[in-house]
C-alpha cells in the first residue's frame, strides 16, 4: 500500500516541478487561479465499505519429523501373565497386547465392596435408632398433651374453687377420681417402659456375648458384619438404645410419682377443705396450679432435649450416607485400578520393540511395547510471536520439494516459545503422507500467515497519505470531509480499515488531485 503512496507522491512532485519550470521559463506569467475556479464542484464516485476476509501468505522452510512412534507403558508393576504380539507384528487399535496379574487389585476391590456393606449396615442402624427416638418423642408429646389437659383442669378447678366455695367438696372429690385415673395410666406407662428397658438390656447382653465369643457367634451375624470390629458398631447402637430405654423408664416412674403425688394432693385438699377455712383451701389450690405449670415446663424441657438428640441422630444418618458415598467412590477407584492390568494398543501400527515377557515383571519405568503408527509424519517450522497469534489451525498449506508440490494443513500452532529456537513451533500435516520425504528433510511451506475475518475494506486507490498518516475522503451531503484511518491487511486491491471508518460511511473512491477537506462534490 505504501508503494502506491510513494509512486503517487513522486508523480505529483514531478508534475509540480514541471509546472514551476514552465512558469519560470515562459514569456509571460499565467494568471493565478481565482477563488471561483478553486471552488469548482468535483465529480466523484462513492461506495460503502465491503465486509471481506483478507489474508496474506508467507513461505517458510520446514523440516520433516516423524510423528508415528507410540510407547505403551503400563501404569502398574505386576507379573505378566499373557503377551500376544512380537516385534514385526501389525496391531489394530484396541488389540489386546498383554495381561498383568491383578490379584492385588481384585483384593482391593473386594475390600472396597466390604466397606460399602459395612457403611450400609451403619446407616440401617442409625435409621433404626432415629425411628426409636421418634417414637419416644411422640410418647413425650402425648404426655405433655396430658399434662396440659391436667394443668387446664387444675386452673378451672382453682377458678371454680375461688368462685363457688359451696361446691368445692364435690369438685375436690372429682379431682381425686381424676388423679386416681392418672395414677393408673402412669403405672401402665411405667410398666411398658420398664419392659422396654429390660428388653433392650437383654439385646445388648446378647450382642456383647456374641462380641466376646465371636468365633461362636451365629453365622447370620458373622455374614452381615464380616468382622468382630465391624460388629462393635452394632453393640454401640444397642447400648445407646438401652440408655434411651432407661431414661424413658425413669421418666415414666417420675410420672408415676407425680401422678401419685397429685392424687395425694387431691385427697389432702379435700381434707383441708373439710378441716380448714376457705382461705386456706384457696391458697392450696393456687399452689397446685403452680405445681402443674412447673411440671408442664419440665415436660417441655425434656421434649426439647429429646428433639436435640433426634437432630444429632439425623446428623449421624447423614454421616453414614456420606460414608456410603465414600465407599462407592472407593469401589470405582478400585475398578479403575483393575482396568490397568489389561493393556490394549492405543493405535494401529507395527510393533518395533517389546519390553515385557511372560512371568516376568512389567513396570511403569520401562515401555512394554513400541509401535510405529500407520499415520503419516509432519512438517515443522517456526514463526515469530505476532505470526503465531494470527496463524490458525486448519489453514491450508502448500508444500514443495524438488519441484513437486503437495497439499496439507496446519495441525498445531504452539503458544509456548521453543527454548532452542526462540520462536513458536508450527506443525503441518500432509494430505498424503507418502509425498513426504524422509525424516530430517527440508520442505518449502506456503501458508496463510495472517488472516482477518469480517474485515471492513475499501479500494486501495482511494487512500491518501500525509506523512505516515493514511486518510480518505467521505461524502457528507454534497461536501467531502477528510477522515484519518488506520489500515490493516491488504490483499489485491482491497485494504482493511481497522479504525476511523464504519460500514455505513460513503467513501469517495475516485482519486482527484484537487480533492480537499470541505470541497463541494457531486456524485456521479
Amino acid at each position: 500500500m505504501k508503494r502506491t503512496y510513494y509512486i503517487r507522491r513522486t508523480l505529483l512532485t514531478a508534475a509540480l516541478t514541471g509546472s514551476l519550470m514552465l512558469s519560470a521559463c515562459g514569456e509571460e506569467e499565467k494568471t493565478p487561479t481565482t477563488a471561483v475556479e478553486q471552488d469548482t464542484v468535483l465529480t466523484v464516485t462513492v461506495q460503502q465499505p465491503e465486509i471481506l476476509t483478507l489474508s496474506t501468505q508467507s513461505r517458510y522452510v520446514g523440516t520433516v519429523e516423524a510423528d508415528n512412534i507410540v510407547y505403551v507403558i503400563p501404569k502398574v508393576s505386576a507379573e505378566v501373565l499373557e503377551k500376544h504380539f512380537e516385534v514385526g507384528d501389525h496391531v489394530e487399535e484396541g488389540d489386546l497386547l498383554f495381561v498383568l496379574d491383578d490379584s492385588l487389585a481384585q483384593i482391593s476391590l473386594s475390600q472396597a465392596q466390604a466397606g460399602l456393606s459395612s457403611a450400609q449396615a451403619g446407616l440401617s442402624a442409625a435409621q433404626a435408632g432415629y425411628q426409636a427416638q421418634e417414637a419416644a418423642i411422640a410418647a413425650q408429646e402425648a404426655g405433655i398433651v396430658a399434662q396440659e389437659a391436667q394443668a387446664e383442669v387444675a386452673r378451672i378447678s382453682a377458678a371454680e374453687t375461688m368462685g363457688t366455695m359451696d361446691s368445692n367438696e364435690q369438685k375436690l372429690q372429682m379431682a381425686i377420681d381424676n388423679a386416681e385415673n392418672q395414677v393408673t395410666q402412669a403405672r401402665l406407662g411405667a410398666g411398658s417402659a420398664t419392659d422396654a428397658y429390660y428388653f433392650a438390656k437383654d439385646q445388648l447382653e446378647k450382642a456383647q456375648d456374641y462380641y466376646d465369643h465371636w468365633d461362636n457367634a451365629p453365622m447370620a451375624i458373622v455374614m452381615q458384619y464380616q468382622s468382630r470390629d465391624a460388629y462393635k458398631m452394632q453393640i454401640d447402637q444397642l447400648e445407646l438404645q438401652k440408655d434411651n430405654a432407661y431414661r424413658q423408664m425413669m421418666t415414666a416412674k417420675d410420672s408415676c410419682d407425680v401422678a401419685q403425688e397429685a392424687l395425694e394432693s387431691a385427697r389432702q385438699q379435700l381434707a383441708d377443705y373439710q378441716n380448714y377455712t376457705k382461705n386456706t383451701i384457696a391458697a392450696s389450690t393456687e399452689a397446685q396450679v403452680l405445681g402443674v405449670d412447673q411440671q408442664l415446663q419440665a415436660g417441655a424441657a425434656q421434649l426439647d432435649a429429646a428433639n436435640s438428640q433426634l437432630q444429632a441422630t439425623g446428623a449421624n444418618i447423614q454421616a453414614s450416607r456420606a460414608g456410603i458415598t465414600q465407599a462407592e467412590a472407593a469401589i470405582k477407584n478400585a475398578e479403575t485400578a483393575l482396568s490397568y492390568y489389561t493393556v490394549s494398543s492405543p493405535v494401529s501400527g507395527t510393533i518395533t520393540s517389546v519390553g515385557v515377557s511372560e512371568h516376568n515383571m512389567a513396570s511403569p519405568s520401562q515401555p512394554a511395547y513400541t509401535i510405529q503408527c500407520d499415520e503419516p509424519g509432519k512438517v515443522v517450522f517456526y514463526v515469530a510471536e505476532k505470526t503465531m497469534r494470527e496463524m490458525r489451525v486448519g489453514n491450508a498449506a502448500t508444500m514443495e520439494r524438488d519441484g513437486v508440490s503437495f497439499g496439507g494443513k496446519i495441525i498445531t500452532v504452539s503458544e509456548v516459545v521453543d527454548a532452542t529456537q526462540g520462536l513458536y513451533r508450527v506443525e503441518v500435516q500432509a494430505d498424503d503422507g507418502k509425498m513426504l520425504p524422509p525424516s530430517g528433510s527440508s520442505v518449502s511451506v506456503l501458508t496463510i500467515s495472517r488472516q482477518s475475518d469480517d474485515a471492513l475494506t475499501i479500494p486501495a486507490g482511494c487512500i491518501y497519505y500525509d506523512g505516515e498518516q493514511a486518510y480518505i475522503y467521505v461524502q457528507e451531503g454534497n461536501v467531502a470531509h477528510r477522515r484519518d484511518i488506520t489500515v490493516g491487511l491488504m490483499e489485491s486491491d482491497h485494504v482493511e480499515v481497522t479504525d476511523g471508518l464504519s460500514a455505513e460511511d460513503s467513501v469517495i473512491v475516485s482519486w482527484n488531485s484537487n480533492m480537499r477537506d470541505g470541497a463541494e462534490i457531486k456524485v456521479q
